[in-house]
């Protein structure tokens, strides 16, 4: 900054923090929009990432402990060893599912992540899995070979496999977070989001936060791996 004269503004992430909350994403975008001079156009991009999020803390608000399920976010699931990175409570790539979504993560003991084998991924046995960080899409846990010690696990065998494509790396979450959501509150809450396709509100939301054409917001879905929801009627 001193020696090119160049203003350097720093936008910190959820991670930054040592309290984790959604309300730190919005913090950085007014401060991009005073930046660039875009102030009303910020609000416009956080009253569209606030409205599905109120929406989905509305609808799993009321739902007792006992009734929810285990859930695993789980990155980096490929490769022979099948062993991958178990997210802890509102940390990583398991940020905001308890706060938001109501969601009962398997390893929420844990604030961190931890490595974890597939004969542990067993023992643990989710009724849900939410794929993240550089993992396969959901539908390979039946097609691929490789998989098959884990078809026994509730979450494969009932068919409650979920992922959030490459919108994540290692936690790091911005406009994204409406998405991820999303994903994983109809993953985990499919009786009370059967209302929403979400492959379709996915292409609504990014046509209104980049201004793009239909087509074009298709084919960030597949760039980003998420069009299985299309495959799958999600």
């Amino acid at each position: 900054e001193q020696d090119l004269k160049i203003p350097l503004v720093v936008v910190n992430g959820p991670g930054c923090y040592d309290e984790v909350k959604v309300e730190t994403q919005y913090e950085g975008i007014r401060l991009m929009g005073e930046v660039f001079g875009c102030e009303e156009r910020a609000e416009e991009v956080i009253a569209l990432m606030q409205a599905p999020l109120i929406m989905i803390q509305e609808r799993t608000a009321g739902i007792v402990e006992e009734d929810k399920p285990a859930v695993m976010y789980i990155g980096g699931l490929k490769g022979e060893e099948l062993s991958g990175s178990v997210w802890g409570r509102n940390y990583g790539d398991a940020k905001f599912g308890e706060e938001i979504a109501g969601i009962r993560n398997v390893h929420s003991e844990h604030e961190a992540v931890r490595q974890v084998s597939a004969e542990q991924i067993i023992t643990m046995n989710p009724d849900v899995i939410i794929l993240c960080t550089v993992s396969p899409t959901p539908e390979v846990f039946l097609t691929d070979e490789l998989y098959a010690p884990l078809r026994n696990v509730n979450a494969v065998k009932n068919g409650r496999v979920a992922s959030v494509g490459l919108l994540t790396w290692w936690g790091d979450f911005r406009l994204e977070v409406p998405t991820i959501m999303m994903i994983s509150a109809k993953s985990v809450y499919p009786e009370l989001f059967e209302d929403i396709d979400v492959g379709q509100w996915l292409n609504e939301y990014h046509m209104a936060l980049y201004n793009l054409s239909e087509e074009d917001a298709q084919q960030l879905k597949v760039v980003q791996q998420l069009d299985w929801m299309d495959d799958e009627g999600f």
